[in-house]
């Protein structure tokens, strides 16, 4: 009998205006025997990496919300929440998705000698792809993504932390 409710394991989502933004969400890892959520990131600000309770996770109607902070400072403050909505993978190796993220800046000002603080918030809007890695055989290969993508950190470091039976298709 098949699982009814198969879940992913892995998210991978790029910026589908620009293509300059990368995600890719693992919602458990093992990390000193205990599993945790990771999330990868690269973007005009730079390449991060978050695990553990780096990575805030909170259940709500539009799905699973994600939210990282990618940047702090006595200036500002960038953060970044992604809706990752929930995706059943009955049968399927992956399935293709768009969501969305909110990238929220956070400055603060002395204006007239009086404190305050300043938002600004960009929506992007992501395409990508929900897999789950379990029924992924060493030979498959996705039909369409990334198979190589140049923007993933080539590190035995990385290896370690994915602890994925298909490691190779990086």
């Amino acid at each position: 009998m098949q699982n009814q409710n198969q879940q992913a394991d892995r998210f991978t989502l790029t910026d589908a205006e620009s293509g300059t933004v990368h995600i890719v969400f693992l919602p458990q890892i093992l990390r000193q025997n205990r599993k945790v959520p990771q999330l990868d990131y690269q973007g005009a600000e730079g390449k991060f990496t978050f695990r553990g309770n780096e990575v805030k996770q909170q259940q709500s109607n539009l799905g699973l919300l994600i939210s990282v902070t990618l940047k702090t400072n006595a200036e500002a403050d960038l953060d970044l929440a992604l809706v990752l909505p929930s995706i059943n993978l009955v049968g399927q190796k992956r399935q293709d998705f768009e969501t969305v993220a909110i990238a929220t800046t956070k400055s603060r000002k002395v204006i007239a000698n009086q404190a305050g603080i300043q938002f600004n918030c960009k929506v992007l809007t992501l395409k990508g792809y929900a897999e789950n890695l379990s029924m992924v055989t060493p030979d498959s290969r996705p039909s369409t993504g990334w198979q190589n993508p140049s923007w993933f950190p080539h590190t035995r470091r990385h290896e370690d932390l994915y602890n994925l039976m298909d490691f190779h298709r990086f």
